[in-house]
Order: C-alpha cells, then sequence, then structure tokens
C-alpha cells in the first residue's frame, strides 16, 4: 500500500506516519499472505474507521452521564440507578462489565479494566490477549500495553482478521457481513462500507 491511498482511506493522518504506516501495514499484511487487493481494502478501511485513523489504541471507557451505560450495556445494567457508582470510573466500569467472561475473572481481580481494548480492532478479553500473543510470539497476558505500539496494533488486528476468517466472510457475505463482526452489530455500517468502496477504488485504479 502506498502512502497515497493510505491517505485517501485515512485522510487526517499526515507525514510523517502516513508513509511509515503504510510501509508497516502492507509489509505486515504481505507476511500474513493477504494479498488480494479486495481484502486489503476491507481490512484497511476497517482498521482506519475503528482507530479514527489510526489514532485511537485504547478503548475510552470514561462515561459521564448513567442514562449512556444504560444503552451501551443493557445487559450489565438494568436502569440508571444501577449505572450511576459506575460513571466517571473507568477501571471500575471495565471490571464490572467485562466480569466473567473468555477468561477474566471476576469483578474484583482487575481482569477487566487489564483487558480492556487495545489496539487497532480493540482486543478484549484475557483468552484473546493470550491467543493473540501466541500468535505473535509475545506475553501479551503480562503486558498489554504492547498493544499500544502501531506495529503490534496492527499485527494484533492481522490476528484478530484472519483468526475470525474476515478474508473468507467478505468473500461470501459481503463488506457489510465482515463489518457486523467487527463492530458486533451496525454501528457506523453504511460509514465502514464507503470507506471500503473508497479505499477499493483506489487500489484498483
Amino acid at each position: 500500500m502506498k502512502a497515497s491511498e493510505l491517505h485517501v482511506i485515512a485522510p487526517t493522518l499526515t507525514e510523517p506516519r502516513l508513509s511509515e504506516y503504510a510501509k508497516l501495514i502492507s509489509d505486515e499484511l504481505y507476511k500474513a499472505g493477504i494479498i488480494d487487493s479486495h481484502e486489503i481494502a476491507a481490512f484497511v478501511s476497517q482498521a482506519a474507521h475503528e482507530s479514527v485513523d489510526f489514532t485511537k489504541l485504547s478503548e475510552n471507557l470514561y462515561y459521564s452521564k448513567a442514562g449512556r451505560l444504560v444503552e451501551v450495556w443493557p445487559d450489565r445494567f438494568a436502569n440508571e440507578a444501577s449505572a450511576l457508582p459506575y460513571t466517571r470510573n473507568p477501571a471500575k466500569l471495565a471490571n464490572h462489565v467485562y466480569a466473567g467472561r473468555y477468561g477474566n475473572g471476576n469483578e474484583a481481580s482487575g481482569d477487566g479494566w487489564k483487558y480492556r481494548g487495545r489496539g487497532i480492532f480493540q482486543l478484549t478479553f484475557k483468552d484473546n490477549y493470550f491467543n493473540c500473543g501466541n500468535w505473535l510470539g509475545i506475553d501479551l497476558s503480562s503486558n498489554p500495553d504492547q498493544l499500544l505500539e502501531i506495529g503490534m496494533a496492527i499485527k494484533s488486528a492481522i490476528w484478530f482478521w484472519q483468526s475470525r476468517r474476515l478474508g473468507s466472510i467478505l468473500r461470501s457475505q459481503g463488506i457489510g457481513a465482515v463489518s457486523k463482526r467487527i463492530n458486533g452489530g451496525s454501528i457506523g455500517l453504511s460509514d465502514r462500507v464507503a470507506g471500503y468502496e473508497k479505499a477499493l477504488q483506489v487500489m484498483i485504479a
């Protein structure tokens, strides 16, 4: 991927990071065997959307309104009164909403905060950090902040992409299905689809 192509997909990314990230992405995708233009366009456009043009590599868990917590985690908060103690306290919130799932311990374990979303696709939960770390050949479980470094963030996104077989889903079901697998829903779906089409256009021009 050329810097000029990445700039179209992630327009707020400027030099010198633009050239640096374009090379990192190209190198890592090639190493992973992702060489089809459609799949590259899908990966990069989704990555740019998820990370706000590769600038957001950590999950923002600061919420000032209890009502918003009820909207985001209805299975964890039955009403605003139950959510209120978790406002303006990211660590407490993470430990509560991510407790007891996918390898995380209970709320008191602190695993929710330790294994909160990091990297380009916001890798979350202890099991995912362990499995991604094994794939990368590093100990992510002990040092999850390694995913805040752009090189590792890109590699972790490739692990996520391949472990969820998103290339195959793209070919069989289209970019909409890929978007839903990454996001878990339909948030930003139209922007994701438009980003993919723009990426594909510039890459095959």
